[in-house]
């Protein structure tokens, strides 16, 4: 499983929320089927998406991963937070920082 994987960001559907594709190996390893998530913002070119514990509660929304088909993972990012950090089109890359954390960053074309 790759530690570092880069994807394209997707704008999905008449809400323009921002779709998030999270490799197979990634999301198996770290048992991403069916977790709620929430995002902190890093900075303006990067957030990271924690894994909710079953015993943790947060003052935030939380949205649900969801496995596709082809394996790989999904996770709808609000469309405030997509917007803002304008990733509309963006490549990005995920990198696992912890067992339940993954770093999203934009890679700004140079990777």
């Amino acid at each position: 499983m790759p530690e570092t994987t880069k994807t394209t960001v997707a704008q999905a559907g008449s809400t323009g929320q921002y779709q998030l594709t999270i490799p197979g190996g990634m999301g198996a390893a770290l048992d991403l089927k069916d977790a709620e998530v929430y995002f902190n913002v890093l900075s303006e070119n990067a957030l990271e998406m924690k894994i909710l514990d079953s015993s943790e509660t947060v003052d935030r929304q939380t949205v649900k991963v969801n496995k596709d088909s082809k394996g790989s993972y999904r996770v709808t990012l609000p469309k405030a937070l997509g917007d803002g950090m304008k990733l509309a089109g963006e490549k990005v890359k995920w990198k696992i920082k912890a067992g339940n954390k993954l770093k999203l960053s934009k890679t700004n074309g140079d990777e």
